[in-house]
């Protein structure tokens, strides 16, 4: 801490410095000597005025034509008026005027009260050569105070009466300066006895001094030298951190900028400098504006300490702490205004010390840990705590005003000022040092960069699949129940039920479809978005996708007395080349929001050929971009609740689902048409809706297709044709082992094996699936992949090592599971599965299609 101490040495130094002027230049301090009336009125060159001459009890301050200036406080009597109910006359005659008392001070600070005071001293001019009517100052160099009225004797026992203050208009003799003053004429040889009274609701102080006209000049000269030095050094500071915070944007120097400023106006609230014009209707301002500043100065200084230290980044605890300390600032600023001021600057003086106190601990915590950091800036706030405390000390009343108290605060303020300048003058070239060492860096990085680039991107692939790996999952554990509820539902079915029970198997088959259909959209949202989703291109009939398609609605459309109608365009080309189920279910989302929010009416599905007429129509810009492409436009309108024009701006994003203010009662995650415009947009289409409330929305979408040849549908139709209904009578005689670890899963697959010549096997993982391989014999194996113990595609990948071992043939495997994923069905088929199907089985005809398929392959 050795340039802790060095710091405060300089400290004491320079105040020293300013000492060894002279306080009274050019003066030679008049004295007072004791008279009694026996002695001459010829007084001696050298004679000592400064002590003070008694007669009848009463103590005279001594003054001639060459005293220059002269300290009045040494000997002052006063008396407490705590009513203000007494006059002058009441003061000046017994019983009061027995009643003041000698002030046992050397400097006269009786501190906070809301009573009068009333104070006495007793002059004599007694010249030595010169005897004429002399002129002085008298000047009280405390400028806080409220109410100041002189009473200067005159002859027959009158007085003539001059007001200073805060709050009282100045006498028009009287000089215009921040401290009181009063103008007073002597005659030779003649005793004055001086009354003075004050009122204020600052600290009671009155260092007196006796002023010759030039003296007085010759002081404020000195004065307003010191003062322009204080006021210079910081408004150049402000300055100059202002320019620096418009280069470099660190919020740092806007903070120090505006302590500077506040730190400014609290030394102009001292001096009254400011305020002294002011009209009396603003004298609440001169009152409240010390407390005000003291505080906003704290809140300023406190912001500026967060961000300079750092203490986000290196004690959060610490920055929410300061936090309350600003808080706390901030609010006796604002009450400054509304509480009385004795008490305001009380708070006020007494907060900025433990405001001062804690950004100390606080720059010396960092400092231990941080070492630079903090080092200029610990060093600032002991220069400027010094100050501080110095100035709260006076305050208070418990040290005297003098010229340590009342020039320590701005000395200590400049001296931070200056320090924290070179602080962050010192964190710019450290921050420039540094950014010279990270170009360097980056220099010696940039043969790296490419594969660090590529390791970036897998990062945010990877990140971007996380949330497509959480849909998919929870796709997958609800597919598994899903199997065995549509399982069990499919085989009560063939069951002996009553209408009731049909009724409720029907009901439940419904919730699980439509289940079904909202993890489906979950699985097919979770590809879009990590692009993963491909189109299955086929040849189909387009007419008959499109009328197949409002058959599904045919039922409800019945039900509801709506009318559904399909308008074609025998224009469009019959054989095309796409995605089939894609386009389905873009048809069925669009109908099945038209039915769910239309209660009457018609719904009208429509499809033509795309054209550049309806591209000018649409102020769309959509084309075939390959050979033999076509656009294909579409629409579904219908007669219901409408679209308000809001909600039409976000149909189409996740989530979003029209109309749910207007039909609480429909349900549903939103997803359909978010997918629905991603998979128009893989086709190279666009989707758009117009509506009006209360009659209705039309959904219009495009779709590039291929058009194929008719001749394909052909081949198509006569392979369907062969396939004929399985008799489960006419099934071949098959062992199979199942590896489910689901039981009701495997209930379902067993219950479907019933009334079959298959014979069937469970086993509950991979490990027991592969010891039921080796020692037993069987035709299929149906394998689910996500088992405990041992997965399905571990499960394979041994037993297809067996056979190569063992020179075995290949056993069919037909994987059964619900993880429906792309790269699931690659991983299978690369551990080498015979086929793939994912549940749940909904046709348990197609189940033993794909068996009985799998066996014959097999054999042969």
């Amino acid at each position: 801490m050795k340039w802790v101490l060095s710091i405060i040495l300089f400290e004491c130094a320079l105040i020293s410095a300013i000492f060894s002027y002279p306080v009274y230049a050019e003066t030679k301090a008049s004295e007072s000597l004791p008279i009694t009336e026996n002695e001459s009125l010829q007084l001696d060159s050298h004679a000592d005025f400064s002590d003070a001459l008694s007669h009848d009890q009463a103590f005279y301050y001594l003054i001639d034509e060459h005293t220059r200036s002269l300290p009045l406080t040494d000997h002052l009597s006063y008396f407490f008026d705590k009513t203000h109910q007494w006059t002058i006359q009441d003061v000046c005659c017994p019983p009061l005027s027995d009643q003041f008392r000698p002030l046992e001070q050397h400097i006269a600070n009786l501190g906070f009260s809301d009573g009068t005071f009333w104070f006495k001293l007793n002059l004599r001019y007694q010249p030595r050569t010169v005897y004429v009517l002399k002129e002085w100052f008298l000047e009280i160099a405390y400028p806080l105070l409220d109410e100041v009225v002189l009473y200067f004797p005159v002859a027959d026992g009158d007085y003539i009466v001059k007001k200073s203050g805060r709050q009282m208009w100045k006498s028009p003799a009287d000089i215009h300066y921040k401290n009181p003053i009063f103008r007073l004429y002597t005659r030779p040889f003649q005793d004055y006895e001086i009354i003075i009274k004050i009122r204020s609701s600052s600290t009671i102080q009155l260092p007196l001094t006796l002023w010759s006209p030039g003296s007085f000049a010759h002081n404020v000269g000195r004065e307003n030298f010191i003062w322009g030095l204080f006021f210079g050094t910081m408004l150049v500071m402000a300055m100059y951190n202002a320019f620096i915070f418009t280069v470099v944007r660190d919020r740092s120097y806007l903070y120090y900028v505006f302590y500077i400023i506040c730190f400014l106006c609290l030394l102009s609230s001292f001096n009254v400098n400011g305020f002294v014009q002011m009209p009396v209707s603003f004298t609440w301002w001169g009152h409240g504006s010390i407390p005000f500043f003291i505080s906003f100065a704290g809140f300023w200084m406190t912001h500026f300490s967060k961000h300079f230290l750092r203490t986000k980044e290196f004690s959060p605890f610490r920055g929410n702490f300061l936090n309350c300390v600003i808080i706390g600032n901030a609010i006796i600023a604002v009450l400054s205004f509304i509480i009385p001021y004795y008490i305001s600057v009380k708070l006020a003086a007494f907060y900025i010390l433990i405001n001062a106190i804690v950004l100390l601990f606080s720059a010396i915590i960092c400092y231990a840990n941080n070492g630079e950091q903090a080092k200029y800036y610990l060093i600032a706030w002991v220069a400027l705590l010094t100050g501080i405390i110095m100035y709260c000390l006076k305050t208070f009343g418990i040290l005297p005003t003098n010229f340590i108290t009342v020039y320590g605060l701005p000395i200590g303020a400049n001296l931070e000022v200056i320090l924290l300048s070179f602080g962050l003058a010192d964190r710019i070239n450290t921050e420039r040092r540094e950014k010279i060492v990270a170009q360097k860096e980056s220099l010696k990085a940039k043969s790296l960069s490419l594969v660090s680039q590529e390791k970036i991107n897998i990062e945010l692939k990877k990140a971007g699949m996380v949330k497509s790996t959480i849909i998919s999952n929870i796709s997958n554990e609800v597919r598994t129940p899903l199997h065995a509820m549509m399982g069990m539902v499919n085989l009560m079915k063939k069951t002996d039920l009553s209408k009731a029970q049909k009724r409720f198997v029907i009901e439940i088959k419904r919730a699980g479809e439509g289940l079904l259909q909202i993890t489906n959209d979950l699985v097919d949202y979770a590809r879009l978005e990590t692009h993963r989703l491909s189109l299955s291109m086929t040849v189909f009939d387009l007419k008959k996708c499109i009328n197949e398609s409002c058959e599904l609605f045919q039922p409800v459309a019945r039900k509801k007395k709506i009318k559904l109608e399909g308008m074609i365009d025998n224009r469009l080309p019959q054989a095309v080349l796409g995605d089939i189920s894609r386009i389905r279910q873009v048809l069925s989302n669009l109908l099945e929001n038209a039915f769910k929010y239309t209660e009457k009416g018609e719904i009208i599905v429509q499809a033509q050929n795309w054209d550049e007429q309806m591209n000018i129509a649409h102020a769309l810009n959509l084309r075939p971009t390959e050979a033999n492409e076509c656009m294909v436009y579409f629409s579904v309108k219908d007669t219901g609740i409408g679209i308000d024009s809001e909600t039409q701006a976000e149909l189409f994003n996740l989530l979003s689902k029209k109309g749910t203010e207007q039909t609480d009662n429909h349900a549903g995650f939103g997803l359909g048409l978010s997918i629905c415009k991603r998979l128009i947009q893989l086709m190279k289409g666009e989707i758009w809706v117009k509506s009006v409330m209360d009659k209705g929305s039309a959904f219009h979408f495009v779709v590039a297709l291929k058009i194929a040849d008719p001749k394909q549908l052909e081949k198509k139709k006569s392979a369907r044709q062969k396939k004929q209904l399985i008799n489960r009578q006419s099934l071949p005689s098959l062992n199979i082992l199942l590896a489910e670890d689901n039981p009701h899963n495997q209930l379902v697959i067993k219950m479907m094996f019933e009334d079959t010549p298959f014979s069937l096997d469970i086993v509950e993982n991979g490990k027991q699936a592969i010891l039921k391989y080796t020692s037993h014999s069987y035709d299929l194996i149906l394998m689910d992949i996500l088992m405990p113990m041992m997965n399905g595609i571990e499960a394979i990948e041994h037993i297809r090592k067996l056979e190569k071992e063992k020179q075995l043939p290949e056993i069919p495997i037909l994987v059964i599971t619900a993880d429906g994923r792309p790269t699931t069905r690659v991983s299978c088929k690369e551990a080498g599965c015979s086929d793939f199907m994912n549940k749940p089985i909904m046709d348990q005809n197609l189940l033993f299609e794909r068996i009985v398929s799998l066996c014959k392959k097999a054999d042969t």
